[in-house]
């Protein structure tokens, strides 16, 4: 031991990196954030797929002409449409082929998803909990439907990526069951033995019904479809799970995920906010549209600050018309708002108070589902459109006039308040 009294032969431990401390933090939030949001419902054909009349093809082997094509399209090999159904059948599988690759399309440019895929197998079991009978494909994989020809009577099918085992249905045999199935463990030597060592499906269904022994009911058909497969959360899944290290930069984001260094950067940053500024502030400076009490302007000019808030009160206390003056005085500071919630009548109490003072250009409404592009455009030349119409204002004389009246009454008030002792 040297003079300072630490122990040369022992290396001092390496500080951690507070970023990586915080990433770790997050990432284990995010995960659990993604899984609660994860739609474990009747409306997710994910997990309750119902076949459609005509979204869908259904390639299931003993229904076709060549098993075999069917193989090696599974296998990884482009296979031909024509050379999988029969020719009688082609116009109906190529009708189907159009419906499902348009609304692939629908999907990719309108939400930034890709949900057209290949599935293997369907499992059921007995599901108390929903009066819909579940059927869930077992692995899926991306897949390429390219049309031939302009008329598209005829497709080429191709995988476009890596075989997995359903994480949706993993996730519910979790939730549900108490099961905790490792998809790699499912596909591990799962191989047909044949010369492009694809996986043997039948394999990957008879593993997955073993760990589901105890799951009552449970099966696998071993059905192929080709269809579009989502959930109506899963955008905000997705981007919950790939935004990890954009979040863990954030402190707001980092605190609610339970890093105490950034719940302690908060508290040390929060500004205060005076509950009484609306008596001496500049009139030039407030930008409320709708009446608004101490309390509530004091929420405005707290957020304005830059404060991290929670407002909480019941029905009729003002909750809208709080948030309406919020987002108008933030966008006369030249910022953005985003404004989010469940329920559609939460937005229209809000966008109808922005509406009846006149500033509906300052609201692009997209709770509802995302807009086309071109109607998204024309929504933007249009607020561009008010902007660029919309004449300066000179209120100086009614900023004046407010200021007096104003201080007249903070006279009174500081009078009829001032502690006075005995005569």
């Amino acid at each position: 031991m040297d003079d300072s009294g630490f122990d040369g032969g022992l290396a001092p431990p390496s500080p951690v990196d507070p970023m990586v401390r915080r990433s770790a933090v997050v990432g284990r939030a995010a995960r659990a954030w993604a899984s609660q949001i994860v739609d474990l419902g009747g409306r997710n054909n994910l997990l309750f797929y119902r076949d459609l009349k005509v979204g869908m093809i259904d390639l299931t082997p003993s229904d076709l002409v060549d098993d075999g094509a069917v193989g090696r399209l599974i296998g990884g090999r482009a296979t031909r449409l024509s050379r999988i159904v029969a020719a009688d059948d082609l116009a109906m599988f190529a009708r189907r082929g159009r419906a499902v690759r348009r609304k692939a399309d629908e999907n990719y440019e309108e939400r930034g998803l890709a949900t057209l895929f290949i599935t293997h197998g369907m499992a059921t079991w007995s599901h108390s909990l929903s009066a819909a009978t579940p059927c869930a494909p077992v692995a899926l994989a991306p897949l390429r439907l390219t049309p031939r020809g302009g008329a598209a009577e005829d497709f080429d099918l191709d995988v476009d990526g890596d075989w997995r085992i359903n994480p949706t249905l993993l996730h519910l045999l979790q939730v549900d069951f108490g099961l905790d199935l490792d998809p790699e463990d499912l596909l591990a030597n799962s191989t047909s033995g044949d010369a492009d060592n694809s996986i043997d499906m039948l394999d990957v269904h008879h593993r997955i019904v073993d760990r589901c022994g105890d799951v009552p009911g449970f099966a696998v058909v071993p059905r192929v479809v080709v269809g579009n497969f989502s959930y109506a959360k899963q955008p905000l899944a997705l981007d919950i799970e790939a935004s990890v290290e954009a979040m863990a930069r954030h402190p707001i984001v980092s605190a609610i995920a339970g890093d105490e260094h950034a719940q302690r950067e908060l508290i040390d940053a929060q500004p205060i906010a005076d509950i009484s500024e609306p008596d001496h502030g500049p009139p030039a400076e407030e930008y409320l549209i709708l009446d608004a009490d101490a309390s509530q302007s004091a929420v405005v000019n707290a957020a304005v600050k830059g404060a991290s808030l929670v407002v909480q009160g019941p029905p009729g206390t003002g909750k809208s018309q709080t948030i309406a003056n919020l987002i108008a005085t933030l966008a006369a500071h030249g910022r953005s708002t985003l404004v989010v919630a469940e329920k559609r009548a939460a937005i229209d109490a809000v966008t109808k108070r922005l509406d009846q003072t006149g500033l509906e250009s300052l609201v692009m409404d997209l709770h509802g589902g995302t807009r086309s592009k071109r109607e998204l455009l024309r929504h933007v030349g249009r607020a561009l459109d008010t902007i660029g119409s919309t004449p300066a204002v000179e209120r100086q004389d009614e900023d004046d006039h407010l200021v007096r009246d104003r201080d007249r009454l903070n006279s009174f008030d500081n009078s009829l308040h001032r502690n006075r002792g005995p005569d």
